[in-house]
This record gives C-alpha cells, sequence and structure tokens, in this order.
C-alpha cells in the first residue's frame, strides 16, 4: 500500500468523530467533486438540479458511510465520491 496522504490523516480524524477534519475533507474536495457532478449531468438534468444540491447529498451519504470506506491510494476516496455522486445523480 501507498503512503497515506493527509487526505488519509482526515478520514481517520473523522472516523473518530472529528467534525472540524470532516469539514476540512468537504471542502478539499468540494469544488474538484462539484466539477465531476456538473459534467455527469446532462445538460437538461442541469436546467432541473443544481449541482449544489448534489454535491450536499454526496457529502451526506458519504458521512452516514464513511466507516465503510477503505482506503487503498492516493485518489481512492475523490473515486468513491465520484460512485456516491454517480448514484445522487440517478436517484435525481
Amino acid at each position: 500500500m501507498e503512503p497515506p496522504t493527509s487526505s488519509f490523516g482526515l478520514l481517520e480524524k473523522c472516523r473518530s468523530g472529528d467534525q472540524e477534519a470532516f469539514a476540512a475533507l468537504f471542502e478539499k474536495y468540494r469544488r474538484r467533486l462539484a466539477v465531476l457532478i456538473h459534467y455527469k449531468l446532462g445538460e437538461e438534468q442541469r436546467r432541473l438540479v443544481e449541482v449544489d444540491d448534489l454535491l450536499q447529498e454526496t457529502f451526506f451519504a458519504a458521512s452516514r458511510d464513511l466507516e465503510r470506506f477503505e482506503y487503498s491510494s492516493p485518489g481512492s476516496f475523490l473515486r468513491w465520491l465520484s460512485r456516491i455522486a454517480d448514484h445522487a445523480i440517478v436517484d435525481a
């Protein structure tokens, strides 16, 4: 396994109940995830659904399932968030 990233450290703090760490993690990935969601939405969907709403839904789902996430390498957390966002888009 590759060495842990700063995200790994934040995830460990989140798992121990540190709300500030979760806020920092959210802020670290917010912009990149918003861009991913924007481009995954079709043009028509972007007229009907707000990216910020899907972003909030994604992070809410991630906070509920954080214990199930397993760090495997740098970038694995963003990939996991992206899959959650995919489900939020389909549900929308």
